[in-house]
């Protein structure tokens, strides 16, 4: 893959990772777990796949939702 491939792979992967942690603090806890699923999906070999993998695993904490 050419070094722009890379990088717009990596961009989404950003966006997609970052989408995770803005729904994390507008208390969106389902969405973000469902987001995660989805990177997980996008990018099984992603930079933070091991934190990503934490979040979509984690159960429901009761919070809001």
């Amino acid at each position: 893959p050419s070094a722009a491939v890379n990088a717009t792979t990596s961009s989404a992967e950003d966006d997609a990772y970052l989408a995770i942690i803005d729904s994390l603090r507008r208390g969106k806890n389902a969405e973000a777990r469902a987001q995660a699923k989805s990177y997980l999906l996008r990018f099984p070999n992603g930079f933070r796949r091991v934190e990503v993998l934490n979040l979509a695993t984690r159960q429901p904490d009761g919070g809001s939702d």
